[in-house]
């Protein structure tokens, strides 16, 4: 190609070594970031508070509810404190 760089045509057989050597480094790339990321993100994961799950105990509420912004049950605190939300 006269120091042109390769060009491949996508009906040729094989790709010329330059362009196989670069799209088999880029994929390679691509998936190491890939699997680097997966573990970033699974390590920045917040833990899950410590809580019981009682399965089988019913339990009432009463409280305010409220439709908005999406449904909630406002349950009234015992023993507010000083500048506390009291629900």
């Amino acid at each position: 190609m006269n120091g042109q760089g390769e060009f491949y045509i996508g009906l040729a057989e094989r790709a010329p070594d330059g362009v196989r050597a670069r799209l088999r480094r880029t994929v390679v790339l691509l998936l190491t970031l890939s699997i680097a990321l997966r573990v970033v993100l699974a390590l920045a994961q917040r833990t899950i508070g410590v809580s019981v799950f009682e399965w089988g105990q019913v339990k009432s509420f009463s409280g305010l509810l409220q439709s908005q912004p999406y449904p909630h049950l406002l349950v009234p605190r015992p023993g507010v404190g000083a500048g506390l939300p009291s629900f």
